[in-house]
């Protein structure tokens, strides 16, 4: 939601959940000079299979091997600016990603004028979707809870250290409830001035130009920015789910604003806590 909000400034351009090239190819940058065409084709072939894009796969390689050496962050960068941005060589590009907090502040080292925005959002929607969206086998959607955590840990330990010019922390909460305000100050982050367009979600589009369609398993949001979905949690999670998030998140839902429940669990929600726990290795 947030990269669509970015992606209607004229001068950014923003992909959705489509490259995630830290995630697919990050293991490869050591050798990237041997391998760099055989990580674009591949790239390709996921593109046409998962999204019906097409890579301009030859176009990328002519303008890594017109500026060598071949890095991987030239790489990186040329995949972006001929697949997102028309080519164009003064563009702004940037790409929503998940689970890549950690890498952070590699990727700040690999392009020194990058930035970084992490997203936060309440642990407990985190969980509620989590637990309606996934296919994993039961319980096991509860590892949502630990992704929390050390995302939370991170910004506030880690995050909280590197300079607030290259890293700025938003919570979903915040975009949603006070959106002017809070894309006012992420553009002031950005270097670019505020465009009243930018919260116009009629117009959001996907990464291939299409219609955005919102990514939720609830199907009460539109085409407009909802409150909805801040404490939809409280209606959808039980008790024992809420219970056991706090027991875990105390500290980092304090650390960042997020209210406690004030839930009370009874000697039956922790039974439920406990076979949710034991039934599932990973957790």
């Amino acid at each position: 939601f947030l990269s669509r909000i970015l992606s209607q400034h004229p001068d950014l351009n923003i992909s959705y959940d489509r490259a995630n090239f830290f995630r697919f190819y990050l293991a490869r940058a050591h050798e990237i000079e041997s391998c760099y065409r055989e990580v674009l084709e591949q790239a390709r072939e996921r593109f046409d299979v998962r999204w019906g894009m097409e890579i301009p796969v030859e176009r990328i390689a002519e303008a890594i091997e017109a500026d060598p050496p071949t890095t991987f962050p030239k790489v990186y960068d040329q995949f972006m600016r001929l697949t997102f941005c028309e080519g164009k060589q003064d563009a702004r590009w940037g790409e929503k990603t998940l689970l890549q907090w950690t890498n952070i502040p590699l990727f700040l080292h690999m392009f020194p004028h990058g930035q970084a925005v992490h997203i936060m959002r309440d642990p407990r929607a985190v969980l509620a979707s989590k637990r309606e969206v996934t296919w994993e086998k039961p319980s096991r959607y509860l590892d949502a809870i630990f992704v929390c955590l050390h995302s939370m840990s991170w910004a506030r330990d880690v995050g909280g250290s590197l300079s607030p010019e290259k890293y700025h922390v938003v919570r979903y909460e915040d975009v949603v409830c006070e959106s002017e305000e809070t894309v006012r100050e992420l553009c002031s982050f950005l270097g670019v001035d505020y465009e009243p367009a930018m919260l116009d979600a009629a117009r959001f589009k996907a990464g291939d130009k299409s219609e955005w369609k919102a990514n939720t398993p609830f199907d009460d949001v539109g085409e407009e920015i909802s409150q909805r979905p801040v404490n939809r949690w409280r209606e959808t999670l039980e008790p024992w789910e809420i219970g056991l998030a706090e027991s875990f998140l105390s500290d980092e839902m304090e650390a960042f604003g997020y209210e406690p429940s004030g839930i009370q669990l009874t000697s039956k929600d922790l039974r439920l806590v406990w076979e949710s726990l034991s039934e599932t290795p990973l957790l």
